[in-house]
C-alpha cells in the first residue's frame, strides 16, 4: 500500500503484561528504528497506551489458522502518530510518556490535531534511555 511496510507490535496482551511495557514499547521502538536506520531506511513510529481489543476472531479457516485481531481507540491513535511522524520520528501519546518518563527521556512537542480525536492531543518524542533495568538489557541482547 503507501503506506510502505507497517508492523503492529502490541506489549501487554493478556498473559504476557508487564509493569513496564510502556517502556517495552518505546525501547524496542528505538532499537528497531536504529536498525532501519543501519539499512538506510525510515521507520516512523507511533507509540499509545491504553486498552484495546486483543483476540482470536473469526472463524477457523481450512488449514486450521484463525486471525488474531488488536481494536481500539489507543490501535487508531498509534496509526495517526505515525502518520505524523515525518522524517523517522518517534511519537508517543500522554499515557506512554506518563508510564515510561521514568526510564526515558522525552521531548514535549506541540499538540497535534489527528482524525478521529475532537481536541488535539500533546505528543511527546523519546530522545534517551535514562537507566536500562534488567528486563530492557535482555530485550536488547
Amino acid at each position: 500500500d503507501d503506506k510502505g511496510s507497517v508492523l503492529i507490535a502490541v506489549f501487554g496482551c493478556p498473559g504476557s503484561a508487564h509493569e513496564d511495557d510502556a517502556v517495552r514499547a518505546v525501547t524496542v521502538a528505538q532499537m528497531v528504528q536504529a536498525k532501519i536506520i543501519e539499512l538506510n531506511g525510515v521507520a516512523c513510529v507511533g507509540i499509545t497506551t491504553g486498552n484495546a481489543f486483543c483476540g482470536v476472531v473469526g472463524q477457523k479457516a481450512q488449514d486450521g489458522r484463525r486471525d488474531y485481531a488488536i481494536v481500539g481507540d489507543v490501535v487508531n491513535l498509534s496509526a495517526r502518530l505515525m502518520s505524523k511522524a515525518v522524517g523517522g520520528a518517534i511519537l508517543c501519546d500522554e499515557a506512554t510518556y506518563t508510564n515510561s518518563k521514568h526510564s526515558i527521556q522525552f521531548n514535549k512537542l506541540k499538540e497535534m490535531t489527528v482524525k478521529g480525536k475532537s481536541q488535539p492531543i500533546q505528543v511527546y518524542q523519546p530522545i534517551s534511555l535514562v537507566g536500562m533495568t534488567r528486563d530492557q538489557k535482555a530485550i536488547s541482547r
